[in-house]
């Protein structure tokens, strides 16, 4: 299965409501005839389309074809896929231009542009296609598969940002919009650097996710960066092969 495809070669299933089959030339219309999948459905993932939906949001598309037929079935919303879509990885972004220090693949730290990054695109804990570095996307993969052969569920909620992104989720931060947490100014937020991945851990440091990230995600290079987020995680291996030498799993213990 490739690094940058994870949904190529694998089985899905419709979700209990179904699926509404997409017009090709508006994802966002149902087709005219209406035609619906119904729960269950077995199907596999031969390409993936992008719309766009509020602000700076994309929403993901599937086309199913099914499993024991030939013959496409149509597009349809990941949404439909009850959650499976979750983690699955979409495609890989190259570098642009060297000197494309705005650009969607530009890294940036403490205010320095730092050069482009090669990048994986994958879907989030809410279905929204997100980003992370390459190097950074085999690591959390590995951890998340020991965690699910633990038992443990998580998805990332955010990734990668360019310096477009962080520029608008840094305003609407200090605009007070209701959903947007706190998001340093462009250029200064780990998340442009390639290296930070937020994970939702309900019920912060003493849910299961949390629990289990704690004792795992060093093993695989993370390591839990900012002391007022427990969702905040950054690949630091060498920094992260210090904690687990020590016994911790924070940069600062």
């Amino acid at each position: 299965m490739p690094l940058h495809a994870s949904y190529l070669d694998r089985t899905f299933h419709i979700g209990e409501t179904g699926a509404v089959l997409r017009a090709a030339d508006d994802l966002s219309a149902v087709t005219d005839e209406g035609k619906a999948l119904p729960a269950g459905t077995q199907v596999r993932i031969t390409r993936v389309a992008r719309h766009p939906a509020e602000g700076p949001e994309t929403r993901v598309y599937a086309h199913a074809c099914p499993v024991a037929a030939t013959g496409p079935l149509g597009w349809i919303s990941t949404g439909d896929l009850v959650g499976q879509f979750r983690n699955v990885t979409l495609r890989r972004i190259e570098p642009g231009p060297a000197d494309d220090r705005f650009g969607p693949a530009a890294a940036w730290h403490a205010g320095a542009y730092l050069g482009q990054v090669p990048l994986i695109e994958i879907v989030n804990v809410r279905q929204k296609p997100r980003r992370i570095g390459l190097v950074v996307a085999s690591a959390y993969t590995a951890m998340l598969s020991a965690a699910q052969a633990d038992g443990v569920e998580f998805c990332l909620s955010s990734g990668f940002r360019s310096y477009p992104e962080q520029a608008f989720y840094h305003a609407q931060y200090v605009d007070g919009v209701p959903g947007f947490f706190k998001a340093d100014r462009p250029g200064f937020s780990a998340h442009q650097s390639g290296v930070a991945i937020d994970i939702p851990v309900g019920g912060g440091e003493t849910g299961p996710v949390y629990g289990w990230l704690a004792g795992n995600a060093p093993r695989f290079g993370f390591l839990r960066t900012e002391p007022t987020e427990p969702w905040h995680w950054e690949y630091r291996p060498d920094r992260a092969r210090d904690a687990l030498a020590r016994g911790a799993h924070c940069d600062w213990s």
